[in-house]
């Protein structure tokens, strides 16, 4: 019994580290896609259920393509699961939005500077996040 507990262990770890799931050592350093696309909003002045959605005029698109390059510059997540978060893309929308503003960020210093704001920001809210956690009231037994 032992034996098989273990080995379903180990296959649980595999799939996590394939799906790009942070493990113990990562966490406080790697951001979730609920962090990063919840900044990003905030940083566009739009709601987060706008940057996930369908629409595609130039106010969200832009964005979201912001919000989907920091998911993969920042996280370990694979670009199925980045597109999961946004309302069940293909992974090659994401592909392509980190391709693009990848190249746009080497000739465009108000964007380059615009996701330097956003990765600062992320921080932020990770390090709130984790003080937030340390204060949170343990239930009884854990």
């Amino acid at each position: 019994l032992r034996a098989r507990l273990d080995t379903q262990l180990q296959r649980i770890a595999m799939l996590e580290r394939e799906l790009g799931v942070p493990t113990k050592e990562d966490e406080g350093r790697i951001p979730s896609l609920r962090c990063i696309i919840q900044v990003t909003s905030r940083a566009y002045d739009l709601k987060v259920r706008e940057i996930v959605s369908h629409r595609r005029t130039p106010e969200v698109t832009f964005p979201r393509h912001v919000a989907m390059y920091l998911c993969k510059t920042l996280t370990l997540c694979s670009f199925p699961v980045i597109a999961r978060h946004f309302s069940d893309r293909d992974h090659t929308t994401v592909l392509h939005a980190v391709r693009k503003i990848s190249e746009q960020r080497q000739t465009d210093s108000e964007l380059d500077r615009k996701i330097v704001e956003i990765e600062q920001l992320i921080k932020k809210a990770m390090v709130a996040t984790v003080a937030m956690a340390a204060f949170a009231p343990r239930e009884a037994g854990l």
